[in-house]
């Protein structure tokens, strides 16, 4: 029994740093050593970290144990690495116990801040600490029982979770406590949904409200929602404020999005873990993230950043849906800064010398108005913006952004469509796009070049009329055909059909342009209704400065409109002639060409702010003096600064 005591090792005891994705094990070692009684610790400790010496002192007497009476050097290796947080305090804690006791055994990972009390209380990246720890061969863990679930849900891990210090002690003496097997986590491709979520997304867009549903008239949005949850396809939804872009999106997407699968878990976990998101009830995140940050969100806010590193909403999106409301509304900077992660589907932060990189494979939902007013396409809205105003305020998404994304929608309202589709149709669309899409590495929307080529084989129909569309950059022809073959997915053929193609070419096709083409078709069909109710056809009056649009009145009214406007413009005409009449003035000696109309207004100004004039000469002269009073003081303190350098005084 000696012998075998005298084989097995000391204890080792670690704990974790949060730092970006990856963070780091550290290593707390404790030393006892004759002098005066006091606690030192050394590794670049944060004040937080320095605190708990005193915690732990207050926690030894309160838990019935006796501080040494020493002087204790703590080391938190690497020491070269920052610690921060108060995660470090039940470590240390068990360090000067096991350094007291010479505790044998395996390694232990230990994480959990202290009251004064002796209790434990719960912290962050619980998660991130066990996966690592796992890695590197290190199977015990001791957690505040807050955190046993999220410390479970890690493959491999043996948890115990305290609530004291006391029984951190005696789990730390009896190797045999930390026999305790974890949940199942083997990878699981069913596609299971969230059934709470698709009862109230029935209830609210599928009850009746004086006879018709929410989904009733957008057939064609729900189905393009549709089609990118089943492929995680980009989506762009556009329309006029109050259509529906938002209640479709906030309701549809986060209930039609099948859970995540225990691999995918993992990931997402581990990441909201290192953000401090996850709940003490929660074991491993199986709903796929819904994140909806504010216009006003900045870069790093989007990305991620600041001292430690922390995740940003794009990295809190992974394996789920980044959805932005409103979309024209955030900084141009932050749209475009989605670039890069929307195509890599991951995002690398550099900070004080150190490199992170989080995974984020999001899939990106815009909604936004077509135009500044809004109105932009609509059938009974008239749109008030000039065309180089739409121009702009599109400019900001950008034409590199806008192509990544597959879908593009415009959101109206159609009371002539009789078409329906219910919640659950959609559902099993999307069940069967899942299920093939499961059997394979990618989902439709992250294909390679070359699995396009191996899964989307086309026939010569298809394949014809891929080739005559010479308008779309070489990424819209995949992004077609990477969306034709999630159509087809949801009806479970693995084969692409023309109709699919049609589909998906139709939900990638420029929404911009064919924003405009309704509103040219929606100014045409107001001229034939003119030329139904009057018997000729109106077309626009182009006179010198402006276009008058006689829509709607017979020849009498539209007469006197356009007399109207011509005796307008030449007035306009007339004022401009008469300010640009030259007349000679004097100005410095010197004879003058100026518009009289110039003239006239520089004397009326002068006239108006004689005051003003005479003030604002008074105070040059004001400051003048002073300017004149500070470079003497100037000279005379130079003099003086020189007369001290050289030893010379008057």
């Amino acid at each position: 029994m000696a012998d075998n005591n005298a084989n097995e090792q000391k204890r080792n005891i670690y704990s974790f740093s949060p730092f970006g994705y990856e963070g780091a094990l550290v290593t707390v070692e404790t030393d006892l050593r004759r002098g005066i009684p006091a606690v030192d610790i050394v590794g670049l400790a944060d004040g937080a970290v320095k605190e708990a010496r005193e915690r732990v002192m207050a926690a030894f007497r309160n838990s019935g144990f006796e501080f040494p009476q020493e002087r204790v050097l703590m080391s938190l290796s690497p020491a070269d690495l920052k610690k921060e947080g108060a995660s470090f305090d039940l470590a240390m804690a068990v360090s000067i116990l096991n350094e007291q006791n010479n505790y044998q055994g395996e390694p232990v990972l230990v994480l959990g801040e202290l009251e004064l009390s002796g209790n434990v209380r719960p912290v962050r990246a619980v998660h991130a600490a066990v996966e690592s720890a796992v890695a590197a061969g290190i199977t015990n863990v001791i957690v505040p029982a807050a955190n046993v679930e999220e410390a479970l849900a890690v493959p491999g891990s043996k948890v115990r979770g305290v609530s004291s210090l006391s029984e951190a002690h005696t789990i730390l003496k009896n190797n045999e406590l930390f026999n305790e097997t974890t949940q199942d986590n083997r990878f699981s491709k069913e596609v299971v949904f969230d059934e709470k979520l698709i009862d109230e997304a029935i209830d609210v867009l599928e009850s009746k409200y004086d006879g018709h549903s929410a989904l009733d008239g957008h057939y064609d949005t729900a189905r393009a929602i549709e089609i990118a949850i089943a492929g995680k396809h980009n989506l762009l939804l556009t329309g006029s404020p109050g259509c529906g872009k938002t209640m479709l999106s906030q309701h549809l997407i986060p209930a039609l999005t099948p859970k995540l699968t225990n691999e995918e878990s993992q990931s997402t976990t581990r990441i909201w873990s290192l953000a401090g998101l996850m709940k003490p009830s929660d074991g491993i995140k199986k709903d796929a993230p819904f994140r909806m940050p504010h216009q006003t969100a900045s870069i790093e806010g989007i990305c991620g950043g600041g001292p430690n590193c922390r995740p940003g909403e794009i990295s809190l999106a992974h394996n789920g849906v980044l959805f932005l409301d409103e979309a024209a509304e955030f900084r141009s900077s932050v749209l475009q800064m989605l670039r890069v992660p929307v195509e890599s589907k991951q995002i690398t932060l550099s900070r004080a010398g150190r490199v992170t990189s989080y995974p984020s494979n999001f899939q990106l939902v815009m909604a936004t108005n077509p135009c500044p007013c809004g109105c932009l396409g609509s059938h009974d809205k008239i749109c008030l913006d000039s065309e180089k105003s739409i121009d702009l305020y599109w400019k900001k998404f950008s034409a590199p952004l806008l192509d990544r994304v597959e879908i593009r929608q415009y959101v109206e309202r159609n009371e002539n469509d009789t078409r329906k589709i219910t919640v659950n149709e959609m559902r099993k669309h999307i069940e069967n796009a899942f299920r093939i899409q499961r059997e394979n590495p990618h989902y439709n929307s992250n294909l390679s070049p070359e699995e396009i080529a191996e899964k989307c084989k086309l026939n010569d129909e298809c394949q014809s009329f891929i080739d005559s569309k010479d308008d779309i950059s070489p990424r819209g022809k995949a992004n077609t055909l990477k969306v034709a073959l999630t159509i087809a997915n949801m009806d479970n053929r693995r084969e692409i059909a023309i109709d699919d193609l049609k589909e998906a070419f139709n939900l990638n096709h420029n929404i911009q342009d064919r924003l405009m083409g309704k509103e040219q078709a929606k100014t045409e069909e107001r001229y034939a209704k003119n030329e139904e109710l009057y018997g000729n056809k109106i077309e626009p009056v182009k006179l010198n400065s402006v276009t008058i649009d006689l829509t709607g009145k017979n020849e009498q009214q539209q007469s006197a409109v356009i007399q109207s406007e011509q005796l307008k413009e030449n007035q306009q005409v007339a004022t401009v002639q008469s300010l640009v009449e030259p007349t000679t003035i004097t100005v410095n000696g010197k004879e003058r060409n100026c518009p009289e109309g110039i003239l006239k207004a520089l004397e009326s100004a002068i006239k108006k702010n004689d005051g003003l004039i005479e003030e604002y000469n008074k105070l040059t002269d004001d400051y003048n003096i002073l300017a004149d009073k500070y470079e003497k003081l100037v000279d005379q303190q130079q003099s003086k600064n020189h007369n001290k350098q050289t030893g010379y005084s008057d």
